[in-house]
């Protein structure tokens, strides 16, 4: 009952200060669920880009990505140079991506006032 009662509270708040209602859509639903939402796409970027045995499973051969190259980079070619460089690429890839995430959404959003 407590998200009921959250709930009518909002849209409460929302009448009272006259606002239309797709505003009250937009000003309570959609900004109260947009941390959940960011969190929920960029958990599954991460792993979807450090996913290596699902295309490897699922592909063909002729199906690249950038995890199932640097796993035959270490583990076929043994070229460990070429192998390292494309994890570091990987990872400043998620550091860019992480970074623009937190410019457009706000990681302390994502959990709560308390930090």
């Amino acid at each position: 009952m407590p998200p009921w009662k959250n709930s009518t509270a909002i849209d409460r708040g929302c009448r009272q200060s006259r606002l239309r209602p797709a505003a009250r859509v937009l000003r309570s639903g959609v900004a109260l669920s947009l941390p959940g939402v960011a969190a929920g796409v960029l958990l599954t970027f991460i792993w979807a880009s450090v996913s290596y045995i699902t295309p490897a499973l699922l592909g063909s051969e002729r199906t690249l990505m950038i995890a199932n190259m640097v796993q035959s980079q270490f583990m076929e070619a043994f070229d460990w140079p070429f192998g390292a460089a494309l994890s570091m690429l990987l990872l400043g890839l998620v550091l860019v991506l992480l970074a623009i995430f937190n410019r457009v959404v706000g990681l302390d959003r994502l959990w709560g006032s308390g930090r």
